[in-house]
C-alpha cells in the first residue's frame, strides 16, 4: 500500500492499493497535510499537520487517528516534511519559516512509545528543513541550509567544509 494527501477539494490522506492501482481508503480531518511517513512495525502512518499543529499518528489497521502529538510553533512558522525510524520508533518532522519574516527553523525527534517530542534540533534556514531517514546506515540526515553541520554517534556536532552538504547526520539512538 502506498499513502499519500490528497487535497482536490478538501484534504485527506489516501491509502492507494498498488496492486488494484486506485484508491482504496480515506482518512479525512488532516486539513494541511505537509509530510508523510510510515511505520510498517507499529502500523502507523504519521502525518504533519500545520493547521493541527503537531503530528497526527493514523493507524493502518483502523484508518483513524489514534494520537496527535503538538509540536508548539507559532504563526511565522509551518510544519515541513517528516520521516520514520521503524528500527528505533522515531520520527522526526521539520518546523520550517512559514513567511520571510524568519529564518529559524528545527526539526523535532518525537518518540512513538513516549508519544512527545524528546529532542530538537534547532538551525536556521530560508525555506525547508529536509529530513530523511537511511534504514541501511540507521541514520537521520537533517539539512538546514544554511547551517552545515553533522552530528556523530556521540551527539558531537561537526562542521563539514562549505562545499560539502549541508546535513546534520544523527545515527537515530536517543
Amino acid at each position: 500500500m502506498v499513502w499519500a494527501s490528497s487535497c482536490a477539494a478538501a484534504c485527506s490522506i489516501v491509502e492507494v492499493s498498488e496492486a488494484k492501482n486506485r484508491v482504496v481508503h480515506r482518512v479525512r480531518g488532516i486539513r494541511q497535510a505537509s509530510g508523510i511517513g510510515v511505520d510498517p512495525r507499529r502500523g502507523l502512518v504519521w502525518v504533519a499537520d500545520s493547521f493541527a499543529g503537531g503530528v497526527h499518528a493514523i493507524s493502518e489497521a483502523t484508518r483513524r487517528v489514534v494520537r496527535t502529538v503538538p509540536l508548539h510553533f507559532d504563526s511565522h512558522h509551518q510544519l515541513g516534511n517528516l520521516a520514520v525510524n521503524p528500527s528505533t520508533g522515531t520520527v522526526w518532522v521539520a518546523v520550517i519559516p512559514g513567511d520571510p519574516s524568519t529564518t529559524s527553523c528545527r526539526v523535532s525527534e518525537i518518540s512513538e512509545s513516549k508519544h512527545r517530542v524528546i529532542h530538537v534540533y534547532p538551525g536556521t534556514c530560508q525555506t525547508s528543513a529536509i529530513t530523511a531517514f537511511d534504514p541501511a546506515r540507521g541514520t537521520a540526515w537533517l539539512d538546514f541550509g544554511l547551517v552545515p553541520a553533522r552530528r556523530d554517534d556521540r551527539g558531537d556536532q561537526h562542521r563539514p567544509p562549505q562545499d560539502r552538504a549541508n546535513l546534520l547526520r544523527h545515527d537515530g539512538r536517543t
